[in-house]
């Protein structure tokens, strides 16, 4: 889990698939379902943003989140589908390389994921793998068999859309949102906590944020003292704008560097 949260925190968090592999179209059916309406103010489609890794001084590599222009049909449901990509910088291959690609359509009302790909190549280590949630019937098909379903199970790639979707603002610090995810053909219940509000350096200057940090409800995915920890723009946006973990020597930081297409105006940046 923890080589897999380093390249999902800028998700939490999480990436996308490059390949346009459509889902079967039986898989597509969506008959009188009841979903929850999730009010979302902070993205919208057509969203970019990209984030610069970093260890130490060394810059290992570029995370790209990229959702369509428009929305797209479902099952008849109207959804966003996000890509993502995470590339290491090639005087950092020669260490490690990572090539992964995530895909996923998520509803755009219920913000639950559909269909979720992802082709992972890290180092020598190489996986594809493909994922459909039946809120029908409650189940999650994935590469290694059915699963059961716990109540909205979200993918990495609609974790992270979701997470912005949460009334962060109004949070008292210590506050927990649990969310349900489904990581490697298993549901890890988790959640994030609301730390603190501060304002940070950043690639664009001084910005107020919301410090939040990923848990997990039934145990934690870190140590009190070897935590991630995510900074969220505190503005309508929610942007991750920057994000810290430690790891077995030193730490990675991952800021984003680029945006484009937001739904809201950048009002966390602190003018001056």
């Amino acid at each position: 889990m923890k080589k897999t949260w380093f390249w999902l925190m800028p998700v939490l968090l999480l990436m996308a698939f490059k390949a346009e592999q459509r889902p079967e179209q039986e898989d597509a059916k969506v008959v009188n379902i009841n979903l929850r309406n999730i009010t979302n103010t902070a993205f919208q489609a057509g969203e970019r943003m990209t984030f610069r890794v970093r260890y130490g001084f060394l810059t290992a590599g570029n995370v790209d989140f990229i959702m369509d222009d428009k929305t797209v049909t479902y099952g008849g449901r109207e959804c966003y589908r996000a890509h993502g990509y995470v590339k290491t910088a090639s005087s950092y291959e020669w260490f490690y390389k990572v090539r992964d690609e995530y895909h996923t359509y998520f509803d755009k009302t219920a913000i639950v994921p559909w269909y979720y790909t992802r082709k992972v190549h890290e180092g020598s280590y190489k996986m594809n793998d493909t994922v459909s949630f039946d809120f029908n019937r409650k189940v999650i098909k994935g590469t290694k068999g059915v699963f059961k379903m716990q109540d909205y199970t979200l993918d990495a790639m609609s974790a992270f859309y979701y997470a912005r979707c949460l009334n962060l603002k109004n949070a008292a610090n210590g506050t927990v949102f649990k969310i349900n995810a489904f990581i490697d053909d298993k549901i890890y219940e988790m959640g994030l906590t609301v730390i603190k509000r501060e304002t940070i350096s950043t690639e664009f200057g001084k910005v107020r944020c919301i410090k939040i940090a990923p848990i997990m409800v039934a145990g934690r995915i870190f140590k009190d003292n070897d935590q991630m920890h995510i900074w969220l723009t505190d503005d309508d946006n929610y942007l991750p704008i920057h994000v810290q973990s430690p790891i077995l020597v030193g730490s990675i930081k991952c800021d984003l560097i680029k945006y484009d297409n937001i739904r809201n105006p950048f009002t966390a940046l602190v003018k001056k």
